[in-house]
């Protein structure tokens, strides 16, 4: 990374214990003298804060008034930042070197307003994502296989790791703060990006490794994430696959909680104004990203998205496979 290129790594935490401190410090050891890192405590409890403050290591510690989840969170810390630069990084995270070159050289291409790297499974790395994409009404995501060894564009970059220039977060505001506490917003904010005329793209070649985790470490609300989820629906698509997406995700008990959090939102206007500013649709976005089968359905007359998208093609990895992963909403949670 060039001397003239400054990175503002903003890391958001809520009682992640040490793995807080060693996130952080292998961070700082694999960036420039010229970087910062601000830590976004999110009203942790478990000392870690603490801990982190005990290593001496150099980092700035901000707190909101009180607690917002990650995406409002990575909001709030980026308000502090003053690299060119910023990466928004989770707690519990392993990159290996290069990934700051690799993903500023993406950014210095315009039209790219987000980057990120392959992503591994922290202590079985050789499974590896790159980059997600929705595969059906529900909203679920799933991880990409490999295309190329060369950059290039992905539908949904994971927030677990993602950089983009301050002057895009500027312009776009970030995660939507409609969002509660936890759940949609990379989804939300890549392809709001990919809406506004910007690309998404990964670097294979740059690698970070993540810990997947069978359960949460704090308590999530069903009705939270069922609401971003509809949310997302609302503002971005159509009047028929937001009724797809209503008939995937109905049944859920707590659907009439969340359909009521949501119609006490800001939802119309949001999505009135996001429509009056889009340069891409939901239509050509989901056809950019749907195997050749499916434009050649359209071309017949046929909806290749009655359920949204088809059935998927990506590589199943293991946490697919096992307990739902609870960062990535490979579920809605059902009421307990």
């Amino acid at each position: 990374m060039s001397a003239k290129t400054s990175v503002s790594i903003v890391v958001v935490t809520h009682n992640e214990g040490e793995r807080l401190w060693r996130t952080v410090a292998s961070l700082i050891a694999t960036v420039s003298d010229d970087c910062e890192v601000i830590v976004v405590d999110d009203f942790s409890s478990d000392g870690s804060i603490e801990l982190l403050r005990s290593s001496r290591l150099d980092v700035r510690v901000v707190k909101p008034p009180k607690r917002l989840g990650p995406p409002s969170a990575r909001n709030f810390g980026t308000q502090f930042a003053t690299g060119s630069l910023v990466l928004w990084s989770d707690a519990h995270v392993d990159p290996q070197p290069g990934w700051a070159s690799a993903l500023a050289a993406l950014l210095a291409d315009p039209v790219v307003g987000a980057a990120g790297p392959a992503v591994a499974a922290l202590g079985h790395e050789s499974n590896v994502g790159f980059g997600l994409r929705w595969k059906n009404a529900a909203l679920e995501e799933e991880w990409l296989p490999r295309v190329r060894d060369e950059p290039y564009a992905v539908p949904i970059i994971s927030s677990c790791f993602m950089t983009l220039r301050r002057e895009v977060f500027e312009q776009t505001g970030g995660f939507d703060p409609g969002l509660v506490l936890w759940g949609g917003g990379e989804m939300e904010f890549c392809y709001r990006l990919w809406a506004l005329g910007y690309e998404c793209r990964i670097a294979p070649q740059a690698r970070v490794a993540h810990m997947f985790r069978s359960k949460f470490p704090y308590a999530v609300s069903a009705v939270d994430v069922l609401h971003n989820l509809l949310r997302i629906a609302v503002i971005h698509f159509d009047r028929e696959r937001v009724g797809a997406v209503i008939a995937a995700l109905g049944k859920n008990p707590v659907f009439p909680q969340a359909m009521a959090l949501l119609l006490d939102s800001d939802v119309s206007s949001r999505r009135a104004d996001l429509r009056s500013r889009r340069i891409l649709d939901d239509q050509a976005y989901l056809i950019r990203f749907t195997p050749a089968r499916s434009v050649e359905a359209t071309q017949g007359g046929v909806s290749p998205h009655a359920d949204l998208l088809p059935v998927a093609c990506a590589k199943k990895l293991p946490w697919r496979s096992g307990p739902s992963r609870p960062d990535m909403i490979s579920s809605v949670p059902q009421a307990s």
